[in-house]
């Protein structure tokens, strides 16, 4: 049987380290679309909240066998504001005030580019917010379920999301559970290996073990990942063998 590839280049990270880049959005659309704004209130408490660690079990399935897990990940994310660092099995990410840095310690490859503030891997939601820019597109509904709030959307035919719903604390805006039904024509389709068309897969998320205040600014060192050689950047320690892919060119300069 053929499973969900996971992790296997750069990039892939940004399909399962869930985020809505929502905080750009007018304010006239947030008043249109409710489930913008309560995910744009849930960034805001991730991101509002000093020194935040917490954990999340990826579960993945096919749709038509829910029961059957076909691969699951256990990540860790350390944040403060828009800098983070983070780990999904063996791939490991960092963003500070001047680096973006990726590791794929399986295949010993790194990327180095420059801070991104609109793309903040450690949020939990996905880039999703083009499917909740026009209502017409899905219909959704709100309610409680197991003592947390609840958001379900259901999404129309021919899209590349089935369905999304997501639990989460109503006062402190933190996630319990996100799970979503994609089919292997999302947008970026090498990641899924699914059995055929029409297929769908099905990824589980729990988050647990919210901390504060266990960790300090050091996590957010590069040094501990390149150093500066000359006009460039070489790896630093223990990943001196790794390959270096520099996919900022602003750094080169």
């Amino acid at each position: 049987m053929n499973r969900i590839q996971i992790f296997k280049k750069p990039g892939v990270i940004r399909v399962f380290i869930l985020y809505f880049l929502c905080m750009s959005l007018h304010h006239t659309l947030q008043a249109q679309n409710p489930v913008l704004l309560e995910c744009m209130n849930i960034n805001r408490a991730y991101q509002h909240t000093p020194y935040l660690s917490f954990n999340i079990k990826y579960k993945y399935a096919y749709e038509a066998t829910p029961s059957t897990i076909e691969d699951s990940s256990l990540a860790v994310y350390k944040m403060n504001g828009f800098k983070y660092w983070g780990k999904i099995d063996s791939v490991e990410f960092l963003q500070n005030d001047s680096f973006m840095v990726t590791l794929f310690n399986e295949d010993q490859v790194m990327s180095l580019g420059l801070p991104d503030y609109n793309y903040n891997q450690s949020l939990p939601l996905a880039k999703w917010d083009s499917l909740f820019f026009q209502n017409d597109r899905y219909s959704f509904s709100t309610g409680v379920d197991a003592g947390s709030r609840k958001i379900t959307v259901d999404y129309n035919v021919n899209l590349p999301y089935k369905k999304f719903e997501m639990w989460y604390d109503s006062v402190s805006y933190r996630i319990n559970r996100i799970r979503y039904v994609v089919s292997e024509f999302a947008s970026e389709p090498e990641f899924y290996q699914l059995p055929g068309p029409g297929s769908y897969g099905v990824v589980d998320m729990t988050f647990s073990n919210y901390q504060t205040g266990v960790f300090g600014d050091s996590v957010f060192l590069a040094s501990a990942y390149i150093t500066h050689s000359g006009t460039g950047f070489i790896p630093a320690g223990a990943y001196e063998t790794y390959q270096l892919y520099i996919n900022s060119p602003a750094l080169l300069r």
